[in-house]
Parts: structure tokens; sequence; C-alpha cells
């Protein structure tokens, strides 16, 4: 390789080791923010959407939709209530994204992962602040 190939080629890589240093300082800037707190309406909805939801669907992962047709089919009245406070699907995937990370009671709610249209979601029940396996029976 010539002397000038090789000089391009250490500030290529100068200049991608920068861009790495930048992006793990964003990461770490971001890392540190903490959530903000819930506005007090979205509290009310989530203290009683929730627990409906961690019943219902135990530790099973779930969409909004999936919320929707499970009430539908099952005649859970209860868990259709909740859902029904909250409005539409479009209003409720809302509400979860906002809710994501935060305790409530003792269950968060976690983002899994993204299935096209919808989102995968988890409610996990926390014990003195951490999460465990055990799903919250009859609450």
């Amino acid at each position: 390789m010539s002397d000038e190939v090789v000089d391009l080629l250490r500030e290529m890589l100068d200049g991608q080791r920068l861009l790495l240093a930048e992006v793990q300082g964003l990461r770490g800037d971001l890392a540190g923010r903490g959530r903000g707190a819930l506005a007090p309406a979205d509290l009310v909805k989530l203290r009683r959407l929730l627990p409906e939801i961690a019943r219902a669907v135990a530790d099973a992962s779930f969409t909004v939709q999936s919320l929707g047709d499970h009430g539908k089919l099952t005649g859970d009245g209860r868990l259709n209530d909740a859902l029904t406070t909250c409005g539409s699907g479009r209003s409720l995937g809302r509400l979860l994204r906002r809710a994501a990370g935060h305790e409530i009671g003792d269950l968060r709610l976690r983002l899994i992962g993204d299935r096209g249209p919808g989102l995968i979601w988890s409610c996990d029940v926390l014990e003195k602040g951490v999460e465990t396996t055990k799903t919250k029976a009859g609450a």
C-alpha cells in the first residue's frame, strides 16, 4: 500500500473513533436522564388498568390489540372496564408508552418488542422494587 492510502485509512479510523466516542457520550447522557413523573390523570388510569392486565395475562406478553381481543373473547368485564377508561386503542398505546419503566404500585410496565403495527409489552410484578418472575394473581 502506498503511504497516501495508509494515511487516508488512519484518518478514517481516527474519525470513526471520534464518532464512536461521541455516540458513547450521548448514550451516557441519555441513560442518566430520569423519566419524568406521570400526569395525575395517567396515574389514575394506570392504577386501575395495570392490575387488570396482570390478572388477565399473567406473565404473558401482550399488545394493545391482544388485550382488547382477550377482553372480548373471554367476556372479562373487569379488563374491559379498565380498557374503556383509557379510550381508543391509540390512546391506550400512548398511555402505555408514557408508563413504560415506571412503577405503579407493585407493577412495572415494560416494552419488550415491536411487532409490525403493535408494540409488545410485559407487566412485571415487583417485590421491594425488584422484578420477579411471579405473576400477580387476583389483583
